[in-house]
This record gives C-alpha cells, sequence and structure tokens, in this order.
C-alpha cells in the first residue's frame, strides 16, 4: 500500500510535469498580453479540487490528487508575479486577469463541486 507521504510526492510529481507541460503548450499556441496558461491551468485545478471535494473521496485518493497533484498542477505564486507584472505593464489588463482567476476560480470549484456532489 503507498503511503500517505509518497502520495502526496507521486501526485506532486505528476502535477509538476502536467503543468509544465501544459503551460509549454497553451503558450505554442496563444499569444496574448494575459497570462492564459497561468488563469487555464488554476481554473482546471479549482474545477478539478472541486470535484475531488465533491465526490467524498478517500484519504489516499484526497492527499493524491487534491495535495499532491493539484497543489503541485496548480500555483498561486505564478499568478501573483503575473499580476505584479500586468499591473506595471497594463492595469486594465491585471484587473481582467484578476477577475478571471479569482471569480472563474470560484465559479469553477463550485461547478465542480456540484459535479462531484450529484447523486
Amino acid at each position: 500500500m503507498v503511503s500517505m507521504m509518497s502520495a502526496v510526492a507521486i501526485g506532486g510529481f505528476i502535477g509538476a510535469i502536467s503543468r509544465y507541460w501544459l503551460i509549454q503548450y497553451i503558450k505554442s499556441k496563444i499569444s496574448t498580453a494575459m497570462p492564459v496558461a497561468t488563469l487555464t491551468i488554476n481554473l482546471i485545478g479549482s474545477f478539478l479540487l472541486g470535484l475531488i471535494a465533491g465526490l467524498h473521496v478517500s484519504e489516499l485518493v484526497h492527499l493524491l490528487f487534491a495535495v499532491g497533484f493539484l497543489g503541485a498542477f496548480t500555483t498561486f505564486s505564478t499568478l501573483a508575479v503575473e499580476a505584479v507584472q500586468l499591473w506595471k505593464q497594463n492595469k486594465r489588463i491585471f484587473y481582467s486577469y484578476l477577475l478571471f482567476s479569482f471569480g472563474g476560480g470560484i465559479a469553477f470549484a463550485w461547478i465542480g463541486y456540484l459535479t462531484g456532489n450529484i447523486g
């Protein structure tokens, strides 16, 4: 059986690699002043975390996916740095980015929770 710490480590490893790959992919397809790659990652992560919460999974699954995978996949620190950079460059995009990141994150988490809590 996988130990609790191993579950977090395995999930974190896969989450970090997934985030890196997806950010590179999105950046190769979309060129915009708004950090769409980080926004996409965090919205997906919000939905998935809400889904996991709504499914009421076991502690091991929670540690593997919610703590490990999504903890490494999503990134608040990158959002914060990109927001500071946008503040200096383009205030309109800065406000839009924060609205989409926080408002969208809460909405996606709520939708994920409702989806997981069906039945």
